[in-house]
């Protein structure tokens, strides 16, 4: 776990270490037995258990070298170090030629230990609120470490996308490009974080996909759309009810670009056929778009 904060104290004297990649730290060391703690939190961002109080993990007093190993009956603690995981990767890590944030502020992420929908609140709250919300449990039991990680990483693809063009800007844009643009974040980032662990996770895998739409979808505007214009994969090939698509090859980089001057789907078609990869053609794109316009 890269860049975490780690303090040891003891009495009015405390020291701060930032772990490494690998997830290891060093700081000054007391004589006697300190008081060990972990803070979730970054140069960018700030994690929440709850609405209001500071993601801390209060370990023991000891002397000495102090380990922590999380494991998953830590809910609260493993989705904290899961947000860490996303919003790290975010603002200081590889995302592929992704934009990255440009919030002026800290974001404020609250973890919420209990059922509920993670939502995005456009940055409303100041500061004094949370801007976003995470929802640990599904029903009575929390969810998996890699469908939190795809939930974070949506919620703050939201982020990246409303303060790139501005709060006002980002409100006028159509849903379907809104949140088909944070499901593109979730799919690219859970590449990203779980192909580079070799990972194969059935959760993982599900979140992944993003490409069932619109079969069995009670929310059309959280659509496959951004996936489908860089995946050589065409869903609607042997199945009418997903959209036919035969567009690929938009890198990352382009994506970001072409979302940031678009705020419905017309201008957004129009932008993409603009600068598309030399072999697709403006009928696939139109087709694949007529897909999304037609159902959503």
């Amino acid at each position: 776990m890269h860049r975490v904060k780690v303090r040891a104290r003891r009495w009015f004297t405390t020291y701060k270490a930032y772990t490494n990649e690998y997830g290891y730290y060093r700081c000054a060391s007391f004589k006697r037995p300190a008081n060990y703690s972990v803070v979730w939190e970054g140069t960018e961002w700030d994690t929440r258990f709850g609405w209001f109080g500071q993601a801390i993990y209060n370990g023991p007093k000891k002397q000495g070298d102090w380990n922590l190993a999380i494991n998953q009956s830590m809910h609260k603690t493993l989705a904290a170090s899961v947000v860490h995981r996303v919003a790290n990767r975010y603002y200081n890590g590889n995302i592929g030629g992704l934009a990255r944030p440009m919030n002026l502020r800290k974001e404020k992420i609250c973890i919420l230990n209990k059922d509920g929908r993670s939502d995005y609140w456009g940055n409303i709250g100041m500061g004094a609120l949370p801007d976003i919300r995470i929802y640990i449990k599904d029903g009575n039991n929390y969810r998996k470490t890699p469908s939190i990680f795809a939930t974070v990483s949506h919620e703050l693809g939201h982020v990246s996308h409303c303060t790139l063009i501005t709060k006002i800007k980002y409100w006028q844009v159509s849903d379907i490009i809104v949140e088909s643009w944070a499901n593109f974040v979730s799919w690219a980032f859970l590449q990203l974080e779980y192909d580079a662990l070799n990972a194969n996770v059935s959760t993982y895998i599900a979140h992944r996909a993003k490409q069932s739409w619109p079969v069995g979808s009670s929310d059309k505007e959280y659509s496959s759309l951004f996936v489908d214009l860089v995946d050589n994969y065409n869903q609607g090939a042997n199945n009418p009810a997903l959209p036919f698509d035969e567009v690929y090859g938009f890198s990352y980089y382009m994506l970001n670009v072409l979302l940031l001057l678009s705020k419905d789907m017309e201008s957004l078609k129009e932008n993409f056929k603009i600068w598309k990869p030399s072999f697709i053609s403006n009928v696939q794109i139109d087709k694949l778009f007529e897909c999304y316009e037609n159902n959503y």
